[in-house]
């Protein structure tokens, strides 16, 4: 992927047009940041930064669906 920064990525992968579940594991070398992201249809999606200092870390649900949890668990 030619993304400039791990926002960059995680924009281009939680897009609108994302159809069935993925899960990526982002990296930027160059800033040594890390980010694990879960995609679902509707533009639901879950975003992790891993490390000691993450800046990254939502959850989103645009397709108006009660319970998602962002990382595949429902609210009970």
């Amino acid at each position: 992927m030619e993304a400039r920064c791990i926002e960059d990525a995680v924009q281009r992968v939680t897009g609108p047009a994302v159809a069935v579940g993925h899960h990526y594991v982002l990296m930027d070398f160059a800033r040594r940041r890390i980010a694990s992201v879960e995609t679902a249809s509707n533009g639901r999606h879950s975003v992790l930064e891993l490390g000691p200092n993450p800046k990254l870390g939502s959850q989103a649900d645009s397709g108006g669906r009660r319970g998602w949890r962002g990382r595949g668990r429902k609210e009970e």
